[in-house]
């Protein structure tokens, strides 16, 4: 069976979830209306011991990569 490749990671964690909230300098509730979820939905995700799947991952993996760009526009703005 071929490998599936995808670009968009399978799964994410809390701990990843947390790390870039924490990246940002955001609440849980201005994290959420940063992604467009409620604010127990991050509660839900950052307590998960389980895998974090669906569009989320490749929102994560996005501000992971471009959160310092994401930082100096709002402060500008």
């Amino acid at each position: 069976m071929q490998e599936k490749m995808f670009v968009t990671p399978e799964y994410i964690t809390a701990k990843e979830i947390k790390a870039v909230r924490g990246q940002l300098g955001l609440t849980q509730k201005e994290f959420a209306q940063l992604i467009g979820c409620s604010k127990p939905t991050v509660e839900r995700w950052e307590r998960s011991e389980d895998a974090i799947t669906g569009p989320i991952c490749l929102l994560i993996k996005m501000l992971e990569k471009y959160f310092k760009n994401i930082i100096i526009n709002s402060v500008f703005s």
